[in-house]
Protein backbone atom coordinates (compact mmCIF):
# COMPACT_ATOMS: atom_id res chain seq x y z
CA UNK A 1 0.00 0.00 0.00
CA UNK A 2 1.59 3.41 -1.01
CA UNK A 3 -0.82 5.91 1.07
CA UNK A 4 0.82 8.98 2.62
CA UNK A 5 -1.37 11.83 4.62
CA UNK A 6 0.39 14.86 5.89
CA UNK A 7 -0.35 18.50 7.49
CA UNK A 8 2.00 21.04 6.65
CA UNK A 9 2.45 24.67 5.50
CA UNK A 10 3.35 25.16 2.16
CA UNK A 11 6.92 26.60 1.87
CA UNK A 12 6.65 29.05 -1.71
CA UNK A 13 3.28 30.41 -4.06
CA UNK A 14 2.56 27.29 -6.03
CA UNK A 15 2.51 28.26 -9.21
CA UNK A 16 -0.12 26.79 -11.83
CA UNK A 17 1.52 25.20 -15.00
CA UNK A 18 -0.33 24.14 -18.39
CA UNK A 19 1.23 21.13 -20.74
CA UNK A 20 1.11 21.05 -24.10
CA UNK A 21 -1.92 19.18 -23.67
CA UNK A 22 -3.44 21.80 -21.96
CA UNK A 23 -3.36 20.04 -18.33
CA UNK A 24 -2.83 21.78 -15.34
CA UNK A 25 -0.44 21.03 -12.55
CA UNK A 26 1.67 22.88 -9.59
CA UNK A 27 4.51 21.74 -8.00
CA UNK A 28 4.90 22.79 -4.35
CA UNK A 29 6.87 21.94 -0.97
CA UNK A 30 5.29 21.36 2.02
CA UNK A 31 7.28 22.18 5.38
CA UNK A 32 5.98 19.66 8.29
CA UNK A 33 7.84 20.10 12.06
CA UNK A 34 8.66 16.51 13.40
CA UNK A 35 6.85 17.31 16.26
CA UNK A 36 5.63 20.53 18.47
CA UNK A 37 8.50 20.43 20.87
CA UNK A 38 11.85 20.58 17.93
CA UNK A 39 12.65 22.39 15.53
CA UNK A 40 12.82 19.51 13.48
CA UNK A 41 11.05 20.10 10.17
CA UNK A 42 10.75 17.84 6.90
CA UNK A 43 10.34 19.20 3.08
CA UNK A 44 8.25 17.43 0.87
CA UNK A 45 8.18 18.14 -2.67
CA UNK A 46 4.90 17.46 -3.75
CA UNK A 47 2.66 17.92 -7.20
CA UNK A 48 -1.22 18.59 -7.64
CA UNK A 49 -2.79 17.83 -11.35
CA UNK A 50 -6.11 19.83 -12.11
CA UNK A 51 -8.78 21.08 -10.73
CA UNK A 52 -6.78 19.94 -7.34
CA UNK A 53 -3.56 22.58 -8.66
CA UNK A 54 -6.34 25.05 -9.42
CA UNK A 55 -7.52 25.08 -5.76
CA UNK A 56 -3.94 25.13 -4.43
CA UNK A 57 -3.23 28.15 -7.23
CA UNK A 58 -6.24 30.21 -6.22
CA UNK A 59 -6.42 29.39 -2.42
CA UNK A 60 -3.52 28.90 -0.90
CA UNK A 61 0.11 31.45 -0.33
CA UNK A 62 3.16 31.17 1.48
CA UNK A 63 2.47 29.65 5.00
CA UNK A 64 -1.10 28.12 3.99
CA UNK A 65 -1.64 25.51 6.24
CA UNK A 66 -2.56 22.16 4.46
CA UNK A 67 -3.49 18.96 4.41
CA UNK A 68 -2.95 16.16 1.82
CA UNK A 69 -3.61 12.93 0.50
CA UNK A 70 -1.85 10.93 -2.07
CA UNK A 71 1.21 8.70 -3.14
CA UNK A 72 4.92 8.51 -3.42
CA UNK A 73 6.33 8.18 -6.37
CA UNK A 74 9.93 8.27 -7.57
CA UNK A 75 11.83 9.01 -10.97
CA UNK A 76 15.05 9.58 -12.33
CA UNK A 77 16.73 11.75 -15.11
CA UNK A 78 20.07 12.51 -15.98
CA UNK A 79 21.28 15.81 -15.83
CA UNK A 80 22.96 18.42 -17.75
CA UNK A 81 26.49 17.02 -16.85
CA UNK A 82 25.30 13.11 -17.15
CA UNK A 83 24.76 13.07 -13.67
CA UNK A 84 21.83 10.63 -12.66
CA UNK A 85 19.02 12.42 -10.37
CA UNK A 86 16.61 10.80 -8.08
CA UNK A 87 13.68 12.25 -7.15
CA UNK A 88 10.73 11.82 -4.91
CA UNK A 89 7.96 13.46 -4.25
CA UNK A 90 4.07 12.95 -3.45
CA UNK A 91 1.51 13.05 -6.06
CA UNK A 92 -1.68 14.50 -4.26
CA UNK A 93 -4.96 12.65 -4.58
CA UNK A 94 -6.84 14.90 -2.25
CA UNK A 95 -6.31 18.29 -0.55
CA UNK A 96 -7.85 19.97 2.90
CA UNK A 97 -7.32 23.68 3.25
CA UNK A 98 -6.78 24.31 7.13
CA UNK A 99 -6.32 28.24 7.09
CA UNK A 100 -7.49 31.21 5.00
CA UNK A 101 -5.70 32.51 2.13
CA UNK A 102 -3.94 35.85 3.26
CA UNK A 103 -5.19 38.76 1.80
Amino acid sequence: MNNVNLIGRIVSKPELVTTQTNKTYTKFTLAISRNHNSDDTDFIRCVAWDKKADVLNKYTDKGSLIGINGEIRSSNYENTKGEKVYLTEVNVSSIKLLDKKAN
